[in-house]
Parts: structure tokens; C-alpha cells; sequence
């Protein structure tokens, strides 16, 4: 492991900052990589500006580096930019990969944006380096930075009784950079893509009853209509692919495409994964926060 340099794309991203920190709390040494336009929001001892349209960027980024952690945003140029990174890679030597990719790959491969990380991950694995894909399901984090309970306690999704399985960040963090450590150690594992879930499935009316019994709270759940939610979005300029994407997995919740379990992330980190009541009181301070701050 000694001489092993580690190149984190997506270094500001909800899983990317995760193993940014994890790497700085051991003191093994990684570069952060954040896009040209954003502001690194702390000190780092390394870091460097990219764009996934430039291929020079990435080059310059990647060079002399032998592993790299990939996180690319969704976008209609999912491909083009993880071909871009694939060559870069491989253009300045870099062995070894962790990409995180999506679960829907698997549970919901007709769905859009699981084509979209298909066709990613099919890059990486064609390429000449070697690697781990991890698939997780949905991050507990979305009802921090994604849908959020409203300042009344209320969260409205148009999830119906659909069930999910909710994988905290921290856990996709760990797992990612366990890998990386043990890839630069010349470990061998005995798949290349692990589907990485959290310890059981739920429904939004199961995530109230937490919260409420968590945060001593009234929390409520409002089942919205989902072309309600639609005609929303388009009113709000999201571009349609973007619309298209979010109401295919909003259908895929519905139908219950989600409510998957593996044993593949204690396997990774060898501990049982957190629960959503550990997410619940780990952030509590966020949701009282948010519900005084409007009151």
C-alpha cells in the first residue's frame, strides 16, 4: 500500500466528501477532484479542478496516480463523460477502481437512468484496469438533500406503500474505501459488482413512525399524485430527462422494484449495515433544526 496515490472524483458529492474524510482521519493520502465551478467548502492538503467534457483535465488529474474512486452525476452524458475518465485512467496508468453505480441496474433495468449506469459500468469493466462496481439502493441522506419533511413534519412523496431499501452514505463510504485500501494491498475479491443494502426495507409510513418516535415529532406522510408531482416538475424548468428519470423511479417505488435485501455490505465491512433509526438519531439535530428554524 505504501507509494499508493488515490484519485477522488467527486470529492464534494454525498458519498465522495464521506471518503474524503475517511481518508483523512487515517492519514492515508488521496486528491480530491472537484468540478471547475465549485468551491472546495475546507482545506484540503491536494486537491484539483476537472470538467468530465475535458479529457485534458482528467489527465492532468489522473497522472501519476493508481487508483481512482468515480461518482459521475446523472445526465443524458453519463457515458461520454465515464468514457472520458476510463481514458484518462488508462492513459496515466491507473490499476484499480471503485465506482458507484446504482441498484437499479438490477432491480429496475428498463428505468433510464439504469441504462445510463449500465452503459458506465460497462466501460469500466471492458477497460484495462481493475476494479469494484457497487450498486447501492437508495441513500438515507435523500430526505436530507433530496425530499426533505416539510417545516410542518409533513413529507410528500408519490411513493404510495411502495418498499425501499435505504443504505446510509457512511456505509457506501466505508465500503469504498475498505476497497481501495485492500485493491492497493493486491486483495482479490471474488466478484466484481456487489449490490449494497441497508438492513431492511421500508415504507414511507415506517420512516414517519421513526421520526416521530426519534425526533418527538407529529411526523405525516402525503401520498402525492404522481402526475401531480410531474406537472410540478415540468412547471419548475427541469429539463425532461430529468423528469423522465425522476417518474420512472417513482414508479419503480410504487411497484415495489426496491425492497431488496443482500448480505454484500457486511461482507465489505464486516459489520451489520446502520439502521434507519441510527440515521434518525445520528441526524436528529438536522430535523429539529429545520422544523424551529420555521417556527
Amino acid at each position: 500500500m505504501k507509494g499508493t496515490k488515490t484519485l477522488i472524483l467527486g470529492a464534494s458529492g454525498t458519498v465522495g466528501s464521506h471518503v474524503m474524510k475517511l481518508y483523512h482521519e487515517s492519514g492515508e493520502y488521496a486528491r480530491a477532484a472537484f468540478h471547475k465551478e465549485e468551491v472546495p467548502d475546507q482545506a484540503y492538503d491536494d486537491f484539483v479542478l476537472i470538467d468530465y467534457d475535458e479529457v485534458d483535465g482528467l489527465l492532468e488529474a489522473a497522472d501519476g496516480f493508481n487508483q481512482v474512486f468515480v461518482v459521475i452525476p446523472d445526465s443524458p452524458s453519463m457515458a461520454m463523460h465515464a468514457r472520458h475518465i476510463v481514458q484518462a485512467c488508462e492513459a496515466s496508468g491507473v490499476c484499480h477502481y471503485v465506482v458507484i453505480s446504482g441498484a437499479g441496474v438490477e432491480l429496475s433495468p428498463h428505468n433510464v437512468v439504469s441504462q445510463r449506469l449500465q452503459a458506465m459500468e460497462t466501460l469500466f469493466e471492458n477497460s484495462n484496469m481493475n476494479g469494484i462496481i457497487l450498486r447501492p439502493v437508495f441513500f438515507m441522506q435523500n430526505f436530507i438533500n433530496h425530499f426533505p419533511p416539510t417545516p410542518e413534519c409533513k413529507i410528500i412523496q408519490p411513493m404510495g406503500s411502495g418498499k425501499v431499501n435505504y443504505i446510509d452514505v457512511r456505509d457506501v463510504a466505508l465500503a469504498s474505501y475498505q476497497v481501495l485500501i485492500q485493491l492497493s494491498q493486491g486483495e482479490k475479491f471474488e466478484k466484481n459488482v456487489w449490490c449494497i443494502t441497508g438492513d431492511k426495507s421500508y415504507t414511507v409510513d415506517d420512516i414517519v413512525d421513526i421520526f416521530s418516535a426519534k425526533h418527538q415529532s407529529a411526523y405525516e406522510y402525503i401520498d402525492a399524485d404522481l402526475e401531480q408531482v410531474i406537472q410540478k416538475m415540468k412547471s419548475k424548468g427541469l429539463p425532461q430527462w430529468r423528469v423522465q428519470m425522476l417518474s420512472e423511479i417513482y414508479q419503480s417505488i410504487q411497484q415495489n422494484h426496491y425492497d431488496h435485501h443482500t448480505s454484500d455490505l457486511m461482507r465489505l465491512i464486516n459489520r451489520d449495515p446502520r439502521t434507519f433509526c441510527d440515521f434518525a438519531l445520528d441526524y436528529k439535530s438536522f430535523f429539529i433544526n429545520n422544523y424551529q428554524l420555521n417556527h
